[in-house]
């Protein structure tokens, strides 16, 4: 049973295991193309964005059982009504199929566990399976011959069993930092009863906890029950810490992602070193854009209530701009003899940050390769303890190494702009551009080492073998031996760097949102900025969850949409809108929120807040309108107009006005009047920074 239970969980941990997306309740529309509806023939105008997103209709479809996330069961009741339906098979005949495929392969298994109730209509249901390569995510199998009758099914060991009389683990995940136990499913850090009582000793510390293998392998997330008392307690533990506080902010939200009284955690004697990550994802107005945003950065880090900045610095942890420049920065703070805590709010990128900085030169090179990454996703709040690796000493002779190759890639890039320029000369415009670094380790092998390297390099696969020895014993070779796992022991001179659990800013929207609907509000790529023409007494819509009313004004105005790909936008007459809401919410129309009725009831109802925005400059946008975790509306009144708006997000949470606008030169973005419509074409992202040969200006 034991050896069962363990060739089990090994194929559980090496992916087999829910290997399809069951949790995923979305899809995307293959329709890649810009619709814009006439405002005359419906009386609204709806830009839907090229990455479409089908949402579910409460009020045209019937109404689904909603999945299970604590048990994703999966039945092949679908298959078989889909085979059924088919002209070449009916009914009995995907019975009798699904049937004889069950028994062929229960054959070649060791031991089968299986009950079967006999009713007087036929179910069955199969606990384990054996090696189905084919059914590995299949948990229970039910056949059609009637679904009316009900069958308690037991828990599956694939799902995970809980055994309250087995002890907590005093091991960590490796993803999370959650302490492993088998205890509670709903709680941090749990392992199926089945997977965690086969563990040795040496498998417990690389093992990742069943939420973030969900994570990392199915694309899904399960909720478990914390406590951000907890979490905030954890940061204020910094306050008695010799180190450096390293600040993620998330530039799409700048106000939203700054803690207001993060000095009250930290305290107000530890050095702050700002970083502004997800930096690709703005789209340029002009070369000296980041340095725009490096200014609203740090002035708004000043009004939070944050002293003793030593530095900000603008970073994606995704394509790795700017990650050399921090850690350059970084690496001066060392012979302070110090740490360094990287924290944030959640979801600005703490832990995509930590495992950029832990396969870089600022880790110590002998650990690089044995400390498992962190767990990222789109939901909020992985990262539940601390994480942590050890910082490479900065010696003169690696020092030097890193500079030689930085030096080598700058030479590099002015080639590279050389060619550009060629480019250009011969109108061979790419108006394609990324915000792109590419983050490399220092080799810092002396030459004995590297020449050592060269002679014993191997290839091909090492395998083990038998060695024959006299008097015809036989001993067993095992090849060569597997490294030892991370022990923190070894490096108790170095100093660390540590990754925090996200602290929960109460003004964002993002917390009001399910798991369902968190991946479509977070954008993967640059934003398209999307410029809109309103008259007084319209109103614009940005999915479910955000609506701007153009009060008072004298003309049109040029509002600059800056939100996901898969936000749809609509614009409409305001007396219309409060009745449009009511039918279109939760439906494809306006997308987000998901779901039914009544999860749409739970949510907060739109509350708004007046702004007044007053022209500055002529084709400049004054203000930004920033709605928390949705994204912001640029406004560009004519010189020394005065428009009145009204903004609304759910509780009216999240709501600020910034000045002056973050990326004022909408001009950049903007192209033709789409016919019939109040929208104008948008330019391709990024195209200005395509055509230009200069420097990026960042300070």
């Amino acid at each position: 049973m034991n050896r069962f239970i363990s060739s089990f969980s090994r194929r559980h941990l090496n992916g087999k295991l829910f290997s399809h997306n069951l949790l995923k309740s979305w899809t995307y529309s293959p329709n890649n193309h810009l619709r814009c509806s006439s405002t005359l023939s419906l009386k609204y105008a709806v830009f839907e964005p090229k990455q479409k997103t089908q949402f579910i209709d409460d009020t045209k479809t019937p109404k689904k059982k909603e999945m299970d996330h604590s048990n994703p069961s999966l039945t092949v009741q679908n298959l078989i009504l889909r085979d059924a339906q088919t002209p070449t098979s009916d009914a009995a005949q995907a019975i009798s199929r699904w049937k004889q495929r069950l028994e062929d392969l229960n054959e070649n298994f060791e031991k089968t566990l299986t009950e079967i109730e006999q009713t007087n209509k036929t179910m069955e249901n199969t606990e384990h399976f054996g090696d189905m390569a084919d059914l590995d995510a299949v948990e229970s199998i039910s056949f059609l011959k009637d679904f009316k009758t009900s069958l308690i099914v037991k828990p599956s060991p694939l799902l995970g069993t809980e055994d309250r009389d087995v002890p907590t683990s005093e091991e960590p995940c490796v993803g999370c930092g959650a302490t492993l136990q088998c205890q509670h499913r709903t709680f941090p850090g749990f392992l199926p009863s089945e997977y965690f009582k086969v563990l040795t000793a040496e498998e417990m510390k690389s093992t990742l906890c069943q939420r973030c293998y969900y994570i990392q392998n199915c694309d899904a997330f399960q909720e478990v029950s914390t406590n951000p008392k907890e979490f905030s307690q954890l940061i204020s533990n910094i306050k008695s810490t010799r180190s450096i506080v390293v600040l993620v902010v998330d530039v799409m939200d700048i106000q939203g992602s700054i803690i207001p009284n993060l000095m009250d955690y930290i305290g107000k004697n530890h050095p702050v070193i700002i970083v502004g990550n997800k930096a690709d994802l703005l789209c340029p107005d002009s070369t000296d854009y980041l340095k725009n945003v490096s200014t609203a950065l740090k002035n708004q880090c000043y009004r939070a209530g944050i002293r003793n900045m030593k530095k900000c610095v603008l970073i994606s942890a995704k394509t790795g701009f700017g990650i050399e420049r921090l850690i350059t920065t970084l690496f001066t703070f060392y012979k302070q003899k110090v740490d360094i805590y990287i924290v944030g709010s959640a979801n600005a990128g703490k832990s995509s940050l930590f495992n950029t900085l832990l396969a870089s030169d600022y880790c110590k090179h002998t650990a690089r390769d044995l400390i498992q990454r962190a767990t990222i996703s789109p939901w909020p709040g992985t990262t539940l303890n601390l994480l942590k690796f050890p910082i490479m000493r900065p010696s003169s002779r690696t020092s030097t190494l890193r500079v030689l190759r930085l030096k080598q890639k700058q030479a590099q890039k002015l080639l590279e702009k050389q060619e550009k320029i060629l480019k250009l000369k011969r109108k061979e415009n790419d108006l394609t551009w990324e915000l792109k670094e590419e983050v490399e380790v220092t080799d810092v092998r002396t030459a004995g080492q590297f020449q050592a390297d060269e002679v014993g390099t191997s290839w091909g696969q090492e395998i083990g073998g038998y060695i024959q020895k006299g008097s015809g014993m036989i001993e067993i070779n095992k090849g060569p031996e597997k490294s030892a796992p991370f022990n923190s022991k070894d490096y108790h001179e170095s100093y660390w760097t540590y990754d925090t659990p996200g602290l929960v800013n109460p003004t964002q929207v993002m917390n009001l949102l399910t798991s369902e609907e968190a991946p479509f509000i977070a954008p993967k790529t640059m934003l398209v900025p999307q410029c809109v023409l309103l008259n007084p007494g319209d109103s614009l819509f940005v999915s479910g969850l955000a609506r701007l009313d153009y009060l008072e004004g004298n003309d049109t105005v040029v509002f600059t949409v800056h939100c996901g790909p898969q936000l749809p936008i609509v614009v409409m007459p305001s007396l219309e809108a409060d009745q449009f809401y009511i039918d279109s919410v939760g439906t494809e129309k306006l997308g987000l929120p998901l779901g039914s009725k009544e999860r749409i009831l739970r949510l907060p109802s739109l509350c708004g807040k007046e702004f007044t925005v007053k022209g500055m400059k002529p084709n400049i946008a004054s203000s930004d309108i920033q709605m928390s975790s949705i994204g912001w509306i640029s406004v560009a009144p004519q010189v020394d107009q005065e428009v009145k708006l009204r903004a609304y997000t759910p509780g009216g949470v999240g709501m600020h006005q910034r000045n002056p606008a973050l990326l004022p030169n909408y001009t950049v973005y903007r192209g033709k009047r789409i016919s019939g419509t109040p929208f104008l074409a948008t330019k391709p992202p990024g195209w200005i920074m395509a055509n230009e040969v200069g420097e990026l200006l960042e300070s």
